[in-house]
């Protein structure tokens, strides 16, 4: 050694060591932490989006449902409605449409509308198909008139004016421990009187 150089003292090289043993510590858990945050993000969008793309379906298939007599059920456990659809996997045109909680699946249901009174025969164009997974309950209501309180089941009416479905339909659904938004859908023919 030179004069005026010296090395350091072996207290100087364990401070030192524990000053950068912290910050490597805290670098860890920081980016440990912003991992579990970034699979929960990623988890939270997956599941936001799923939300939208089967709100979105429905919506689109339930607006314009036929008001025709005997096109559409409801009760609070399963809906069945007629309606067209541009093209869903081999589905086209006319089609008798369900939806029914199968386990725990959302399960969706296609049949050609027949010429015959023939019994729907679902799955047979186009396979069930499962919405959504992880299903724990969905719940239907109707509406049959503005301001009207929500029922459990829709039941045609003699007395509604030629209207053979209800003006709105209300879809609740919980699944992985969440309630999902409540999708309500105001059929097309009653559009104009809101």
């Amino acid at each position: 050694m030179t004069v005026g150089q010296r090395g350091l003292t072996l207290v100087e090289v364990m401070v030192a060591s524990v000053i950068f043993s912290m910050i490597m510590l805290g670098t860890v858990t920081a980016l440990s932490t912003f991992a579990s945050t970034y699979k929960r993000l990623q988890s939270e969008v997956s599941a936001t989006t799923e939300i939208r793309e089967v709100e979105r379906f429905l919506r689109d298939a339930l607006v314009d449902a036929t008001n025709e007599r005997g096109f559409f059920e409801g009760s609070e456990s399963s809906l069945r409605w007629v309606a067209p659809i541009d093209r869903v996997g081999g589905a086209a045109g006319m089609q008798q449409l369900q939806l029914t909680q199968q386990g725990e699946q959302l399960i969706i249901s296609f049949a050609p509308m027949g010429l015959s009174a023939a019994p729907a025969s679902w799955g047979r164009v186009v396979p069930d198909f499962p919405l959504i997974d992880n299903l724990q309950q969905v719940f239907f209501s109707y509406q049959l008139r503005p301001f009207a309180d929500w029922q459990t089941s829709y039941v045609r009416n003699e007395s509604d004016d030629g209207a053979n479905i209800p003006r709105a339909v209300a879809i609740k659904i919980r699944s992985n421990d969440k309630d999902w938004p409540p999708l309500i859908v105001h059929f097309e023919q009653y559009r104009e009187r809101l």
